[in-house]
């Protein structure tokens, strides 16, 4: 059992999207897309702000209780940031190698799930996700983290990717997820949910999905690397 509280110990949750070339008619998704984020610093005492990773002009004040409203970037704010479908899996920082079928092959975006905070007065910096961790029983372990996607165009993303690169945990050599998203022009809310096990002697595995969420406006609580890895610890 200390392979698997290594393992445990050392889970991270690096996101990933991706998408290629398709010949299927762009269908919009049934969710609605979202203009800000809801949340809570969870653990948050004094004033703060944060912004949102690799786009530090999308910026909201954090009260005392840890609550948040962020505003999301116009189209007109991600020129030059946004990129082709089919490379978004492939980003180092999403730690995911492989390609999906893209039903608009021109179709273009951003995705961001983590916030970076700084703490007033004393300018402490931390990186947090909406992510929230469980255990369905003794032998298994759930991570839900929510992940926003600008999409310029409809279109539908299906595949699968292997994220082995977010575990970065040398006896888990595949991490498939399996990609079901449909997305309309704007940001895209989306769910993905890692499911990983152990077996009684000790072998461990993943997998996870990412599909479109259903209550895209919903408060999310936001919490750090280390949080979630003590709410999924064996």
């Amino acid at each position: 059992m200390k392979s698997v509280t290594r393992w445990m110990a050392a889970l991270s949750l690096p996101l990933a999207l991706a998408a290629c070339g398709g010949v299927a008619t762009p269908q919009a998704s049934d969710q609605p897309t979202t203009e800000r984020i809801v949340g809570q610093v969870s653990g948050w005492t004094g004033e703060g702000a944060l912004s949102v990773a690799e786009l530090p002009a999308a910026t909201a004040t954090i009260g005392t209780d840890g609550r948040f409203t962020l505003t999301l970037p116009p189209e007109s704010a991600l020129a030059g940031l946004t990129i082709g479908a089919a490379d978004l899996g492939a980003l180092a920082r999403l730690g995911c190698d492989g390609r999906l079928d893209s039903s608009a092959a021109q179709a273009r975006g951003f995705v961001t799930a983590t916030l970076n905070t700084v703490a007033f007065p004393s300018g402490k910096r931390t990186q947090v996700r909406a992510a929230t961790g469980s255990k369905p029983n003794a032998l298994s372990r759930r991570v839900t983290v929510r992940v926003w996607l600008y999409s310029d165009r409809p279109t539908q993303l299906r595949g699968t990717l292997d994220c082995a690169k977010a575990l970065g945990v040398q006896q888990i050599d595949r991490v498939p997820v399996v990609v079901a998203l449909n997305t309309k022009t704007g940001w895209n809310v989306a769910d993905l949910v890692i499911n990983a096990r152990s077996n009684v002697i000790g072998q461990l595995s993943a997998d996870g999905s990412l599909t479109n969420a259903t209550d895209v406006n919903a408060p999310t609580t936001w919490r750090t690397t280390q949080e979630v890895q003590s709410q999924i610890g064996f």
